[in-house]
């Protein structure tokens, strides 16, 4: 979730703001063994005119996370977003299912 939320920001930021991007891919990973361990990574082409851009914005972005928790509004477009994926992918195997061609 929190990856997702941070994908959202970044992609208003900039890719929508600035232009520098297609597309961010965000992922959050938390662990205990053997000691407890949080990565957090993101991956984006970036236009090469624009890489001081987008590295500064991603910077302040997660400097901006650590004072400021996600918002109800970020929450729960995440949480509605991914219960429709859910559904949907329901759906597909369901219908795969009755119609004989579920791999």
């Amino acid at each position: 979730m929190a990856a997702q939320i941070m994908e959202d920001r970044l992609m208003e930021k900039i890719r929508q703001k600035e232009g520098a991007v297609y597309s961010i891919n965000c992922n959050a990973d938390l662990d205990s063994y053997p000691s407890p361990f949080f990565n957090f990574t993101c991956i984006f082409d970036v236009n090469p005119d624009k890489i001081k851009i987008a590295a500064k914005e991603v910077d302040s972005e997660f400097d901006y996370w650590k004072e400021h928790a996600p918002t109800v509004e970020e929450i729960n477009k995440v949480k509605e977003f991914n219960n429709s994926s859910f559904a949907s992918k329901i759906y597909l195997i369901i219908k795969r299912k009755s119609n004989g061609i579920y791999i």
